[in-house]
């Protein structure tokens, strides 16, 4: 049995994919929510899968890892799939590959100085995964200025991201994302988005049969599978999904997600979409075999679960919580007409909030 752990407000990624391409297997999967574990007195025997677990608060990373200790421990019986001590999040992730030489651009907090960044670069949420928030920012003055709109909204500059880019387009002007999930040992390649903008996100409507078939090509090679194995034993992922470019014959980590999601196909014509059946049906069958890899005889005993009384009493709730920004992007919304006159002002005293609200995030 394969026990995905998740958030339950999260839990659609796999709940989804479940119901369409897995459907045929999914009474070996059962979810179970991440805010039940505080009550869990024993936990039955299988194969865990520890998803999302930079969405969990750092209160809810100490239960869990306790929890993850006692399985570990439990003998054959029990697998598990990611570590709340050892799967490194999205910053350290990049500054780990960036530092053994499988990485080239940098990410620093929006907390620290910013001397040493080549620009351009763009600005990003360290937890969620929303993509960039910026345009390209290629001075210091654009990016502070950026860094004060994001606080004027309601951001702290401790939940932000700075990330350099590197210009991965081919000859023709054209960007790819590879998209590949670990489970296990197995290498599992999904899709390609490829377009003429560096912030690459699937539009169901630009998708052409080229493009299929070339994503169909590479979901049938799998042509990273030895690098990619190399850099998700670096980040501790058992499970996860990297998004990542080439460029001149090597690797760039965007991100490995840790809840991926599995499903979700956009609605294509009918030509298109017989198409696309081909690389979707060996993905979904690549997938679970993969997790029948990984899958353990049930039979054994449950587990008992013991939690630290002051983990417990710690515990101020399992998730990062989104900050109601609801306000301020009403305000931003009313004051539009005026923003030829806002962004000179905030341009004018970036450095000013930018510095305010840095010595802010300090004294957290």
């Amino acid at each position: 049995m394969i026990r995905f752990v998740v958030p339950r407000e999260q839990e659609f990624g796999i709940v989804e994919f479940l119901a369409s391409d897995a459907h045929d297997v999914a009474r070996t999967f059962s979810v179970l929510h991440y805010e039940d574990l505080p009550s869990c007195t024993s936990l039955p025997s299988g194969c865990y899968v520890l998803a999302a677990l930079d969405q969990l608060t750092p209160q809810a990373l100490r239960l869990v890892a306790g929890i993850e200790a006692q399985l570990r421990l439990a003998g054959p019986s029990i697998a598990v799939l990611n570590s709340a001590t050892r799967t490194l999040h999205r910053l350290a992730l990049l500054e780990t590959l960036r530092a053994r030489g499988l990485n080239h651009h940098r990410a620093v907090h929006a907390t620290n100085a910013f001397g040493t960044l080549t620009f351009p670069v763009f600005v990003r949420e360290e937890h969620r995964h929303t993509g960039a928030m910026s345009a390209l920012l290629d001075s210091r003055l654009a990016l502070e200025t950026e860094l004060a709109r994001c606080v004027l909204r309601g951001y702290r500059l401790d939940e932000l991201l700075v990330v350099e880019f590197v210009d991965t387009a081919d000859t023709d002007g054209v960007y790819r994302k590879y998209a590949a999930h670990r489970v296990g040992d197995a290498i599992v390649p999904q899709f390609v988005d490829v377009a003429r903008s560096w912030m690459l996100k699937r539009d169901a409507g630009a998708i052409t049969a080229a493009m299929i078939r070339e994503e169909e090509a590479y979901v049938m090679a799998n042509p990273h599978e030895r690098e990619l194995r190399q850099i998700f034993d670096v980040a501790g992922v058992g499970f996860g999904r990297i998004d990542y470019a080439v460029r001149d014959g090597r690797i760039h980590t965007w991100e490995i997600n840790l809840n991926p999601t599995l499903g979700g196909y956009a609605e294509l014509p009918p030509d298109l979409d017989r198409l696309r059946q081909v690389r979707r049906g060996h993905f979904a069958r690549a997938f679970m075999e993969a997790f029948r890899a990984v899958d353990v005889k049930e039979g054994g005993p449950d587990v008992p679960i013991r939690h630290e009384p002051d983990v417990l009493t710690s515990l101020d709730g399992m998730l990062r919580r989104d900050r109601d920004r609801r306000a301020a992007d009403l305000l931003a919304k009313v004051a539009r007409p005026l923003r030829p006159l806002v962004d000179v002002t905030v341009r004018r005293l970036s450095r000013f909030i930018v510095a305010l609200a840095r010595g802010s995030s300090r004294q957290r």
